[in-house]
């Protein structure tokens, strides 16, 4: 009995030592903020993190570091706090699911130097919370001022290669809409540098390909037309739509920019 006493006793003052050693910080963007703990002295990651919404105040992301390296099990959360789905860092492994992405067999995988679209275990998905890399760029994507001037619309495709290690490479425009913009596209695609978990066929992880569409409407274009999305959003192929209106006058000029996806 004592010796488990005094083993306890060791553990207690052990880990308050260790939590001692922990600085818990907050960053806020404009629609998330993150809370986490980092170690004092090597400003590494280590302990509790969470994701919160800053509109609805959901918990969007729960999960744990331990030297700057995602640990045990995280859970990503749909925009209203529901889960939406976890994921095993030991395991690497996908613990539940609650999205539609599973729901496609299907997905564009490279075949003999070629992506083809083909059935699969699991289309490539983003491990964040639920519609999180079309929401980062929906939310990202700048409008060149060209755009505004000249009322300018219509579409721009861009496509971006998720590989067999689950890192994005490849990022490419399909079809222009505007050089400036097109570089703005890239740009955007370039960030999402989070974790995703390869598309599998067969057991084995496949490079896959997503295609993005960005469809750009002024106001006065799209009046009376309903601004939701009317094409499926599928794990190969993304559809954002972003719409503006431009008032100009002598002395200054008012934009202002609507975003839906």
């Amino acid at each position: 009995m004592k010796y488990l006493l005094l083993v306890f006793a060791g553990f207690l003052i052990s880990h308050q030592a260790y939590s001692q050693n922990l600085k818990t910080k907050k960053k806020t963007s404009q629609f998330t903020k993150e809370i986490y703990q980092i170690d004092k002295k090597s400003k590494t990651k280590n302990g509790f993190y969470y994701k919160i919404s800053t509109s609805t105040k959901d918990t969007l992301v729960v999960g744990n570091y331990s030297n700057d390296q995602k640990t045990g099990l995280w859970t990503y959360n749909k925009m209203n706090g529901e889960k939406y789905l976890e994921f095993n860092y030991e395991t690497k492994t996908i613990a539940s699911f609650c999205g539609d992405e599973l729901k496609s067999d299907s997905t564009y995988i490279l075949h003999d130097k070629k992506f083809v679209l083909d059935r699969v275990d699991h289309p490539q998905i983003y491990l964040g919370f639920e519609n999180e890399p079309r929401t980062y760029i929906a939310r990202n994507i700048k409008l060149p001022i060209e755009i505004f001037k000249n009322g300018i619309s219509g579409k721009s495709v861009a496509s971006f290669v998720v590989d067999e290690n689950g890192k994005i490479r490849d990022q490419k425009i399909e079809f222009s809409l505007n050089k400036e913009f097109d570089k703005k596209i890239l740009d955007v695609i370039s960030k999402l540098t989070g974790d995703w978990v390869p598309a599998t066929k067969d057991g084995k992880a496949f490079s896959s390909k997503i295609i993005l569409t960005v469809d750009v409407q002024s106001m006065s274009q799209s009046f009376g037309k309903s601004l939701m999305n009317k094409e499926e959003d599928l794990p190969y192929l993304w559809h954002t739509v972003l719409t503006y209106s431009s008032v100009i006058t002598t002395r200054k000029t008012v934009t202002r920019r609507k975003v839906s996806y």
